[in-house]
């Protein structure tokens, strides 16, 4: 039904925002060591960002925002009213089945992890700012392709509706991907040391900011106009891009000093010190090709023990995260509140009360998280997990019988406590884990393990309740998916006692030992060398 077709996009759209924003942390992670290993090289200089660099922060978050609206865009469309016979609801217009409705949900996740993987190339070879203008180039083509994909009523079949939806729909999941490797990266380098912690929060921003946007428009406004919407900004964000610098930073790489001297200049206001700026861009530069030069065989270095115990571990924690059961509570939350509260203002109501809450609990851990290990978070996080599933297990295993209260706390205690520790600690300790050597190959790894994970995970939900309950209407397979999880998320606990090292303020070298055994010599190591 219409519930779960809503909860299924909604999931999507939780699963993808946290990947972002979790490899936007793991970026922020990389930018303070980069910067940390070559602070003693640089100088510190006086600057002040431009109106032109205001005026270019403010162009690159329209990829971040279309990004955004891409993920919510499904769930507005396909929720325009209750009535399934809406006539501006999508798989009225298009015909979509229940299955066709989740690969449209989940075929960005896909093209976004590929775009994720292999969006390092273009990146390097062309630069932050050329990949951006394509990004907004894509979400314009993928949305002229949805907004012109022929309707039902104009005679065409459902298999050349859903070849040029769904083509549209990977483009901008291809968008998206490089949307990620791009902008944050771009942002870091063009803002001035004192502000880079404000302008570092735009990509975060924007896919918020899209978010917002495409669900509040999309209950006024019909599916066509926010296509319309979507290529007016990706049109601005389009023509916008050719009027701004290339990150000074990739320009000093590629030897184009003259450009980035010139870009330095757009970028800060005529009384900072540019000689000194590009000095440092420079000794930025040096250090990042003595560091390639020692990585030497990235590849091999990667599969030599320990570190590929570590990305084993890496990759444990990433399908521990996706599998952990958020999936279900999200997938079906609007079908767990309808059994219980059938009224859809009462639904809508408890289900924004959890995405408060949700806001609220990721806003207190981020505060409390230096004072904890990390190990700590996690195992406290997964038990509150499981408590959570079995409330839920309960409930829908007797519903003539236990009290609806029951399955509330449950439904509100699950993704509180997956918030407080597994929505963003693991990607946190994948920096932390993972040797600077390694780094970028394994979060790319990772990365695109996670968007697949998310992939599989919307694809299948629906079967798993089918196989544990009679039909999709039954209860028990609701449950029966509560206790699979559970399992799940029981042996990711133990995964994480047993394998997950603590690497909270721990030395790359401590952390390794831990890795190879020499847990007490690991545990004394006060920092040090880190390579």
């Amino acid at each position: 039904g219409s519930k779960a077709t809503v909860s299924v996009l909604n999931w999507s759209l939780l699963v993808a925002v946290t990947m972002v924003n979790e490899r936007s942390k793991l970026v922020d992670v990389e930018e303070r060591e980069r910067t940390q290993s070559v602070g003693d090289q640089t100088e510190m200089c006086y600057e002040k960002g431009s109106a032109h660099m205001w005026f270019t922060v403010l162009v690159s978050i329209t990829a971040p925002i279309l990004w955004g609206w891409t993920i919510g865009y499904t769930s507005p469309t396909f929720s325009v009213s209750s009535n399934e016979t809406h006539p501006y609801d999508l798989n009225v217009v298009f015909d979509i089945s229940d299955n066709q409705k989740a690969w449209l949900s989940s075929s960005i996740m896909l093209a976004g992890g590929v775009g994720g993987l292999f969006g390092g190339i273009p990146v390097d070879k062309y630069g932050k700012k050329a990949v951006m203008i394509t990004c907004n180039a894509l979400f314009l083509i993928g949305y002229i392709l949805f907004k012109t994909t022929p309707a039902v009523d104009a005679g065409a079949s459902n298999k050349t509706q859903m070849v040029q939806l769904l083509a549209a729909r990977v483009i901008m999941g291809l968008a998206g991907g490089l949307t990620c490797m791009s902008v944050p990266a771009y942002t870091a380098e063009i803002a001035p040391l004192q502000q880079r912690g404000l302008i570092g929060c735009v990509f975060q921003v924007g896919v918020n900011a899209g978010l917002s946007l495409v669900y509040g428009l999309g209950y006024f406004v019909h599916w066509d106009d926010l296509c319309i919407v979507a290529m007016g900004l990706a049109s601005v964000g389009l023509i916008g891009g050719l009027m701004v610098p290339e990150s000074p930073q990739w320009l000093i790489n590629k030897g184009a000093r003259v450009e980035a001297e010139a870009a330095i200049k757009k970028l800060r206001t005529p009384d900072s010190d540019t000689h000194t700026l590009l000095n440092n861009y420079t000794v930025v530069k040096t250090q990042s090709e003595e560091d390639l030069a020692a990585k030497g065989d990235i590849v091999g270095e990667l599969l030599k023990y320990p570190r590929n115990k570590a990305l084993a571990i890496a990759l444990g924690l990433v399908f521990t995260q996706q599998f952990s059961g958020i999936n279900v509570v999200m997938c079906f939350g609007g079908e767990i509140i309808g059994k219980v509260y059938p009224d859809p203002d009462v639904a809508n109501k408890y289900a924004l009360i959890m995405q408060l809450m949700m806001f609220g609990m990721v806003v207190f851990a981020s505060a409390i998280m230096p004072l904890f290990n990390r190990r700590t978070f996690l195992i406290a996080a997964e038990i509150g997990m499981l408590i959570s599933f079995g409330l839920m297990i309960v409930y829908f295993f007797n519903e003539d019988t236990v009290a609806k209260e029951v399955v509330l706390i449950g439904y509100f205690a699950f993704p509180l406590t997956f918030s407080f520790g597994m929505g963003s600690i693991p990607w946190l300790a994948l920096g932390e884990l993972l040797h600077p050597r390694v780094r970028g190959l394994a979060s790319a790894i990772c990365t695109f393990a996670s968007w697949l994970a998310s992939f599989f995970t919307v694809q299948t939900v629906g079967t798993f309740q089918n196989i544990f309950g009679k039909d999709k209407d039954d209860g028990r397979g609701i449950g029966g998916l509560f206790a699979m999880y559970a399992c799940i998320s029981f042996l990711g606990m133990l995964f994480i006692i047993f394998f997950l090292p603590e690497t909270r303020d721990k030395s790359y070298n401590a952390v390794e030992r831990q890795l190879t055994g020499a847990k007490k010599q690991a545990e004394q190591e006060n920092g040090g060398d880190e390579f």
